[in-house]
């Protein structure tokens, strides 16, 4: 039976001492009360059978889903065409640079600040509240990688009447392996900072890079100085602030969580072999994988504010 995840401030053990809910407020960050607040405040749905609740993956979904329409909304409102492919593109991007990349790497800076960096350890080794943070970050992220395959895929091609393109499989792929990350992490109760780096290091750019992309539909419907402008600096902040996370952070976060997957003992412990290995070799293919990008993030920005992907580009 997968282990119990504690979602609630009723007296918790931990350690074999009882830990009583005053004693967790007064350690708790004041920065994290409102992720706990509003967390705390879903109502609890498991899956049949097990302990293992979705409720904050359910409720992140129509969260994301309804500000998704409601930027769809507004653009439409200012001037982008109604129904076209690049508004719906566009308002997928600024609903995840907005609704979720910021809110998710602020609160996982906080969550990793506030813990040892161990990546294999088990959950139950952290206080209660740091242990409900980790939890409704992963079911937050879990909750947009299916409300993003949702929109930008299945019901973006439905709607336009179009033909899954190749793009669209890896895509997907990356959403289900991510997905299926995060939810190994809390069926063996283990690794969840693992994962946590993980995301942090990638979803901290995601911001500026969902920007730029929406950018680069703006400058091929508008042809206003100021759009082109604005799109040049994102351009370049894209570019700039990628290459510095993938070239020269990823590689020793990568190996710090790697070789802990690999020799922590409390780790090994924890987490079955096969399922390490499997994260290792997700970590290992996410980091090869980059590597294209993150040259061409160096060429883009190199040459200063030039655009590289002007109105005249192709997608």
């Amino acid at each position: 039976m997968p282990p119990q995840e504690t979602t609630n401030t009723d007296t918790v053990f931990q350690n074999d001492q009882l830990v009583k809910p005053a004693e967790e407020e007064r350690k708790m960050p004041a920065v994290l009360k409102p992720l706990l607040f509003v967390y705390y405040s879903v109502p609890k749905i498991y899956i049949p059978g097990t302990q293992t609740d979705i409720s904050f993956t359910i409720a992140s979904f129509f969260w994301l889903a309804g500000a998704r329409m409601s930027i769809e909304a507004t653009m439409v409102a200012f001037g982008w065409p109604d129904g076209h492919e690049w508004t719906k593109s566009a308002a997928a991007c600024l609903t995840g640079a907005i609704f979720h990349s910021t809110p998710l790497t602020f609160y996982l800076g906080c969550c990793l600040y506030f813990t040892k960096l161990k990546p294999s350890e088990k959950l139950s080794s952290e206080v209660q509240w740091w242990q409900d943070c980790a939890v409704a970050l992963l079911q937050f992220c879990t909750g947009y990688m299916i409300y993003d395959a949702t929109f930008s895929i299945i019901l973006l091609r439905q709607s336009l009447g179009q033909e899954w393109k190749e793009d669209d499989y890896i895509f997907m792929a990356h959403h289900l392996i991510t997905s299926s990350y995060m939810s190994s992490n809390r069926v063996v109760g283990a690794g969840y900072v693992s994962a946590m780096m993980c995301m942090f290091i990638g979803e901290i750019t995601n911001p500026v890079h969902n920007t730029f992309y929406a950018t680069r539909y703006a400058v091929k419907l508008f042809d206003t100085p100021w759009v082109h402008d604005m799109h040049s600096i994102v351009e370049y902040s894209f570019a700039l602030s990628y290459f510095f996370m993938r070239a020269v952070v990823s590689p020793f976060a990568g190996t710090y969580i790697v070789s802990d997957l690999l020799f922590n003992k409390k780790g090994q412990q924890a987490i079955p072999f096969f399922l390490r290995a499997i994260w290792v070799f997700l970590i290992v293919a996410i980091l090869y994988g980059s590597i294209p990008l993150v040259q061409e993030c160096y060429e883009m920005f190199s040459d200063g504010l030039v655009v590289k992907y002007g109105p005249d580009s192709e997608f």
